[in-house]
């Protein structure tokens, strides 16, 4: 199951990890190459530890990263999606 970043203080509770994150580009004209689209997440995930939403945005926490591009029609559709999937705790 997938979790949601509320927009309330009272409803947004950190989540500690271990997380798998799933990054999914939303583009209309190009493609980037694997490691610029991996990149381009930068923004948001450090972003969501801004927030309090994860306490961090390295490996003890997002032990799974996985980057995804979708095409779309127009410019007005282009953006991205993060899904955060809690994992079981590994030894």
């Amino acid at each position: 199951m997938a979790l949601m970043c509320c927009n309330t203080a009272e409803q947004r509770r950190p989540i500690e990890g271990p997380v798998r994150v799933t990054y999914t580009r939303i583009y209309a004209r190009l493609p980037l190459d694997c490691d610029n689209a991996a990149a381009s997440a930068k923004f948001a995930l450090d972003a969501l530890q801004h927030l309090g939403v994860l306490p961090d945005d390295g490996p003890r926490v997002i032990v799974e990263y996985v980057v995804r591009q979708r095409k779309v029609a127009t410019v007005k559709e282009e953006g991205f999606t993060l899904e955060i999937e809690p994992l079981e705790d590994k030894p």
